[in-house]
């Protein structure tokens, strides 16, 4: 069954430190990615860093090297929550 339009799947990924993590949205709802601390999710060659802006589709990945738990969330969705934590 696919994911629901409001929710990360999957919530927490584990990582280890230098890892490139992607996001993709296929579901046509505009979301976001916003990190509780954005300087710990770092660029991708050529790319942004930190919290990843609104968006309707396509994939966006973030490079993480701090080891710890980085939590983030869409603020346009309540409860739609991940972490990815990096050992």
């Amino acid at each position: 069954m696919p994911p629901a339009a409001n929710a990360f799947s999957p919530t927490s990924r584990t990582v280890a430190p230098g890892t490139t993590v992607s996001w993709q949205n296929g579901s046509g709802a505009v979301h976001n990615v916003v990190f509780a601390n954005p300087s710990a999710a770092g660029a991708v060659a050529g790319g942004a860093a930190g919290n990843i802006p609104e968006h309707d589709s396509g994939t966006n990945s973030r490079v993480f090297t701090a080891v710890g738990t980085h939590n983030f969330q869409c603020n346009l969705h309540f409860g739609m929550n991940g972490s990815v934590i990096v050992q």
